[in-house]
């Protein structure tokens, strides 16, 4: 379990207001931060070989209370998808509202609507800047890259926009690729992992980490957890400072990678 300080409140005042005021030590919020990581843990000791039983029976009274108050809780389950996420006739796991009338409404990932040239260019644009920054550029690269073939010097206009020469060199190299201009979301999703990273690698200025946002903010892949971002990076040793960051460590969370990562990022925010 993790302790969302910046998200915790008593009777509606910020946690850390509370440790400013000195109503309370730092000291005893680290013991509650501590405790809070090791819960799952702690639980289990008490509960000994019956812990296992819990989990799936207090996740089943969540949905049935939130089903029979109306509650409309998000929460994870086997729903039936009729179109969310690129499929259809099919129950998957995935985040949804629990209400009165039963699943209410499927959680999605907010997809990029951007066709995928465009999409990988705008992920180039983004490396190694703040959230800020990429936007800004992106505003001005946009256009350019909609309508490159106005352009008697591509690269020019795109280092006036604000791109280094590698990057400038880069995005033309994605929106002249007829290959991947032809590709839609619905070809990409039908494709394994191992395909799908294969095929995105081969063009200069994607790697790993492009790989990774693209199957999570392209694709809507609900398991991705991009360990080399320097926010995650950050993220865990926040969380997790006695523990190392690797796939083994976040394996327990499959298949919401993706949503945790998302929350590891706005605990930074």
């Amino acid at each position: 379990m993790v302790a969302m300080l910046n998200h915790t409140t008593v009777n509606g005042d910020p946690i850390k207001n509370l440790v400013k005021s000195g109503k309370l030590p730092q000291e005893e919020l680290d013991k509650i931060v501590d405790r809070t990581k090791k819960g799952g843990a702690e639980i289990v000791k008490y509960l000994e070989k019956g812990s296992a039983f819990y989990a799936p029976a207090a996740a089943g009274v969540q949905m049935a209370e939130s089903y029979l108050n109306d509650k409309k809780k998000e929460l994870p389950c086997a729903a039936y998808l009729n179109g969310e996420y690129g499929v259809k006739d099919i129950y998957a796991g995935v985040p949804v509202i629990i209400g009165k009338n039963g699943v209410e409404k499927v959680i999605e990932i907010n997809l990029s609507s951007l066709p995928l040239v465009e999409y990988l260019a705008s992920v180039v644009v983004s490396q190694q800047l703040s959230t800020k920054a990429a936007k800004t550029i992106w505003s001005r690269v946009h256009p350019i890259v909609e309508s490159y073939k106005d352009y008697e010097n591509l690269e020019s206009a795109l280092r006036e926009a604000g791109l280094s020469t590698s990057k400038a060199n880069y995005v033309i190299g994605l929106i002249s690729n007829s290959h991947l201009q032809s590709m839609h979301r619905a070809d990409l999703l039908k494709m394994s992992n191992i395909e799908f990273e294969k095929i995105l690698i081969a063009n200069k200025g994607i790697g790993a980490w492009s790989v990774n946002m693209t199957r999570m903010f392209y694709l809507g892949d609900t398991d991705v957890l991009p360990i080399n971002d320097l926010g995650i990076k950050y993220a865990h040793k926040q969380f997790f400072p006695e523990h190392e960051l690797d796939e083994q460590f976040y394996k327990p969370f499959r298949p919401w990678r993706s949503y945790l990562s998302l929350f590891m990022w706005k605990s930074l925010s």
